[in-house]
């Protein structure tokens, strides 16, 4: 449980690197986290992680992980789960603030760039019960004095960074050949045509984080789906 990677364990990384995955640190040892963060080239992850000093958990980032992470570029996601967030959340629900002091201390040790939401709803607990109430985060965010940029990089724009950079590499390794034989047969069809590109769904969602679309959260998802598929069809035509 506590060992760092194996042999294996370190090629796989290399591998992931190279096809565009993300790797994630979240239920790693911490001899593991290093590991991953002295073998990766490209930005890693801990998509549901929370700040040790504010709760011990042994899943908890400590304030040198935090900065290592923010120094690979990466993102630690902040989760919902009451156990993450409380040393007694398990007993007790934590309130919505002590949520906010994780994602607040996360920002002063790592910066605003690297700090996301890593909600882990089927984790336990009801803190928020689904994304439609991701606006109290925003809300309490912003009564601490953060800006609506800011409140953008969080809710995320610092995580669709990190996707797009990867996504990029994916999609030039396809198009290279660089999948493994077989591979690429076996991938959906929708990425077999020319109309197939990220840059069209990370605009979209961009267009839904920064609020232009003129619809709430629910109508203005429906819509970009719409639209997205619209692109996808007259790309084929």
């Amino acid at each position: 449980m506590g060992g760092g990677l194996t042999r294996f364990g370190m090629a796989l990384v290399k591998e992931m690197n190279r096809l565009g995955m993300l790797v994630d640190v979240s239920h790693i040892s911490e001899r593991g986290f290093w590991d991953v963060l002295e073998i990766s080239e490209h930005p890693v992850i801990a998509s549901h992680s929370n700040c040790k000093t504010l709760c011990r958990h042994s899943r908890n980032l400590s304030n040198e992980q935090l900065k290592a992470l923010a120094a690979n570029g990466g993102v630690v996601g902040i989760t919902f789960v009451p156990g993450f967030i409380t040393v007694d959340g398990w007993k007790k629900m934590p309130p919505l603030v002590q949520l906010l002091n994780h994602i607040v201390y996360a920002i002063d040790i790592a910066g605003i760039d690297y700090v996301g939401i890593g909600s882990d709803f089927d984790g336990g607990g009801d803190l928020l019960k689904d994304a439609s109430e991701f606006i109290k985060i925003a809300e309490g965010l912003s009564e601490r004095g953060y800006s609506d940029d800011d409140i953008r990089k969080v809710l995320g724009e610092n995580h669709l960074r990190v996707f797009e950079q990867r996504a990029d590499n994916t999609l030039a390794l396809f198009w290279s050949g660089g999948f493994r034989k077989g591979a690429r047969d076996r991938l959906p069809n929708l990425i077999h045509t020319d109309a197939f590109h990220a840059d069209i769904v990370f605009a979209l969602i961009r267009e839904l984080l920064t609020g232009t679309t003129g619809y709430g959260v629910a109508d203005g998802l429906m819509q970009c789906s719409e639209r997205l598929k619209s692109d996808v069809i007259a790309g084929t035509e």
